[in-house]
């Protein structure tokens, strides 16, 4: 994964703190808790402007009225959309897990404008097909430090970026991550953090005889100790050593889904004047939706046009298959 930009640090400390604090000595102004209710639009020279959003913000609901040269960019859709986590002795919580079920209000904005607006792309396509888009994902986090150290030498990899191991015989096609430790500033020495991912959940495990959905944090351990072929006695000690975390997330891999080419938004809807899309939904061509310049790409394209910046240069050069290929696993 040396071809990948990594910091080797949780990406939420590393990355997204960083620039929340540097916009926010910019002067922007976060809002959370925040859900847009309905978006109210005007006719303006035969086009649409986005004139007032109804939003509720922790119990309370109003309405902001947007000026002349107010501008909107929205994110439609999400991957994690009714995703739901377990415990190490209890399996992620599903009330239902119906394709139609669990949408956020992304998905349900996206949904309304597709059908009013035809460049609004089809939100359908991506949110609704279950089976073939849910990945379930998995912390551990361990005081057993020969059992990570042992993990790293069956990777033979000395990548700074990390290393992926890959259990061929697994049903629920799991992949082992081994981050740079520590994955965390304030993390103690004697602990160390991994993650993984199973490709094909829904299937039956060969150790644990169940769908992985349905399976506690511990029992996806005890099914990782079983393709690692450890000693009983230290799979044991592992085990009682370790506390792991699933998630099960239903629409992780839908950007990836097979799709017709009017499937996906444009960046600057023609049918509404002060409106942009951003995120791994919106069509850009020439581009992996899994990779982190996608989405820079897109939000330069986004304020460039809608503020009527000058234009940057477009990079129209293939991506590199194995970089494209790289970036899947580490997602």
């Amino acid at each position: 994964m040396s071809c990948l930009d990594l910091t080797g640090h949780y990406q939420y400390e590393a990355i997204y703190l960083p620039i929340y604090f540097f916009l926010q000595s910019q002067g922007v102004d976060f809002q959370f808790g925040v859900k847009i209710r309905n978006i109210e639009t005007t006719v303006d020279q035969n086009r649409h402007r986005i004139s007032r959003l109804a939003i509720s913000q922790h119990g309370l609901e109003f309405k902001k009225f947007l000026g002349h040269s107010d501008i909107v960019i929205a994110t439609p859709g999400s991957t994690v959309s009714g995703s739901t986590i377990g415990t190490n002795d209890l399996p992620p919580a599903w009330l239902s897990i119906e394709a139609r079920d669990h949408l956020d209000a992304n998905w349900a904005l996206w949904l309304e404008a597709g059908n009013k607006y035809p460049d609004y792309g089809n939100p359908y396509t991506f949110c609704t097909r279950k089976s073939e888009s849910i990945l379930e994902s998995f912390t551990i986090t361990t005081e057993h430090i020969g059992f990570v150290e042992y993990l790293q030498s069956l990777s033979q990899c000395q990548s700074q970026a990390g290393a992926i191991i890959f259990m061929k015989k697994s049903g629920w096609g799991m992949r082992l991550c081994l981050p740079v430790q520590p994955v965390f500033a304030q993390q103690s020495r004697d602990v160390r953090v991994l993650w993984g991912f199973a490709l094909f959940p829904e299937n039956e495990g060969e150790h644990i005889k169940k769908s992985m959905l349905f399976c506690s944090g511990a029992e996806i351990m005890s099914e990782i100790l079983h393709h690692l072929d450890l000693p009983g006695e230290v799979a044991t000690e592992v085990l009682q050593r370790s506390i792991t975390i699933p998630r099960a997330m239903p629409r992780m891999s839908s950007t990836l889904l097979t799709r017709s080419l009017e499937d996906r938004p444009c960046i600057t809807p023609k049918s509404v004047i002060n409106l942009a899309l951003v995120g791994p939904f919106v069509e850009t061509p020439w581009r992996s939706c899994v990779d982190a310049s996608y989405g820079i790409n897109v939000a330069r394209v986004a304020v460039s046009r809608l503020m009527g910046l000058q234009k940057f240069p477009e990079e129209h050069s293939r991506p590199s298959i194995s970089r494209v290929l790289i970036t899947l696993l580490r997602k």
